[in-house]
């Protein structure tokens, strides 16, 4: 299993600077301030682009062209002339001991005139491939995942990528998911589990009533049987 420790950012979409320390944070929840007034109706920019940049760092592809080689101006924030994106991973080894078995820093850039770069690190040693594809390949194969497998983790029920929608209909989901009433669910949810234990008692106890209805009357059978 691996985690997202550290993001950092530079020059990267809407981040001229950026560093996010997710170590030891198992819920996080990014909040954004409308810059422009409520008459706009958002909520602020910048929240997806966080999501991008994982994306874009460890697989080198934007979710929201759907593509594992976005054009530079996907990339680079306007004005700038070279994006720089690295992720600082973690792997836990010994399941249930939260022993690390291995840190992972993978850095990317492009810049205008289109030159992409990709450095790997493991427990501090710089990894050396011969091509950029081999180091994708290996970035893929100690994840566990791929880059569309990655995506799929940003898509909802409907099939619909959150990322996609509007910032209006995603301010609704986070608000939907906020306000929701997590402590009737569970008083419900446990309400419901006690009505179906005492159904399953009530049906282990007619079973058992049944078997020894079945045990007698096999019992009788067999005495008549006998007297014949």
């Amino acid at each position: 299993m691996f985690e997202v420790v550290k993001l950092v950012c530079r020059d990267f979409m809407s981040y001229r600077d950026l560093q996010l320390n997710f170590s030891g944070k198992n819920f996080i929840l990014i909040e954004a301030e409308n810059p422009t007034g409520e008459e706009t109706r958002s909520n602020g920019f910048g929240k997806s682009t966080i999501a991008e940049a994982i994306g874009f760092g460890i697989y080198g592809g934007l979710m929201r062209t759907l593509s594992t080689r976005p054009g530079i101006n996907d990339v680079i924030r306007k004005g700038a002339k070279r994006a720089e994106v690295e992720v600082h991973l973690r792997e836990i080894g010994d399941k249930g001991q939260g022993k690390v078995s291995m840190d992972v820093i993978i850095k990317r850039t492009v810049d205008i005139e289109g030159f992409r770069t990709l450095n790997m690190w493991e427990n501090g040693e710089r990894r050396n491939f011969d091509k950029k594809g081999d180091a994708n390949k290996a970035i893929t194969e100690w994840l566990g995942i791929d880059f569309d497998m990655f995506m799929s983790r940003f898509l909802t029920p409907e099939n619909t990528s959150f990322i996609a929608r509007s910032p209006t209909e995603r301010f609704k989901v986070v608000s939907s998911i906020q306000t929701f009433n997590w402590d009737r669910v569970y008083v419900d949810a446990l309400k419901h589990s006690n009505t179906l234990k005492a159904e399953l008692e009530g049906l282990a106890k007619e079973t058992a009533g049944l078997r020894i209805e079945e045990a007698q009357a096999e019992g009788q059978h067999d005495m008549a049987s006998y007297k014949h």
